[in-house]
């Protein structure tokens, strides 16, 4: 019940807030993004430059590393965190391991952001979701954020496939192919890769539920 009243709190927010209201949702989700490439590229042997975070939009510079793994870090991987938040309102190694992305996050754009009142919204942000994380051990909180997510993430799919591909990371990964033309088949499997990721957390709260309520409700055997 905790999780399922994170999930509808969030609905509730996403629908009833106007949408410049839902701008600061949306710098966060951006402050995730850029980490996600940055991190990215560490993993892949590269470096970050810098990272830049706005209101609604956000840029990472970074150098060397695999640019095609790069580019999905950060759609893909904003999702994954969130699939990590709500893994986190059942399991307790995901909760921990929420912590730890956030602490990471926050030092990296510490160290290499540039100052803006999105920066420092965004820096809240995970303070506040951390504490969150930390203190409520039921689930709500988890649940809340990870939904939050949802509703950045439905931006960025309509970017993807209809207000101008060629403008966003499936665009300039295009342009790194030296065939412009694929910005709209990379941002296709962008986006599935997104939806897969949100679909399969879902999935298991779902079945983790089912299974939960039919062993709660098997006859005891002496």
């Amino acid at each position: 019940m905790p999780i399922v009243l994170g999930i509808i709190g969030a609905m509730a927010l996403i629908f009833l807030l106007p949408s410049n209201m839902l701008s600061f949702v949306s710098s966060w989700a951006v402050s995730l993004h850029e980490v996600c490439h940055g991190l990215a590229a560490l993993a892949t042997g590269g470096s970050i430059v810098s990272l830049d975070v706005q209101w609604e939009h956000g840029l990472a510079m970074t150098l060397g590393g695999w640019y095609p793994v790069v580019s999905m870090a950060g759609y893909v991987g904003t999702a994954a965190v969130g699939a990590l938040f709500f893994l986190a309102s059942v399991h307790r190694w995901a909760r921990w391991t929420g912590l730890i992305f956030l602490t990471v996050s926050t030092l990296l754009l510490c160290v290499h952001a540039h100052f803006s009142g999105a920066f420092f919204f965004a820096i809240l942000v995970n303070c506040l979701v951390s504490a969150c994380l930390f203190i409520d051990h039921k689930g709500t909180s988890a649940s809340f954020f990870a939904t939050l997510l949802m509703y950045p993430q439905w931006i960025d799919a309509q970017q993807l496939l209809w207000y101008q591909p060629g403008q966003t990371d499936a665009g300039l990964l295009a342009q790194h192919f030296g065939a412009p033309w694929l910005a709209w088949p990379i941002a296709l499997v962008y986006t599935f890769g997104t939806a897969l990721v949100w679909f399969w957390a879902l999935k298991y709260l779902w079945n983790r539920r089912f299974s939960s309520r039919k062993s709660n409700g098997a006859p005891q055997v002496p």
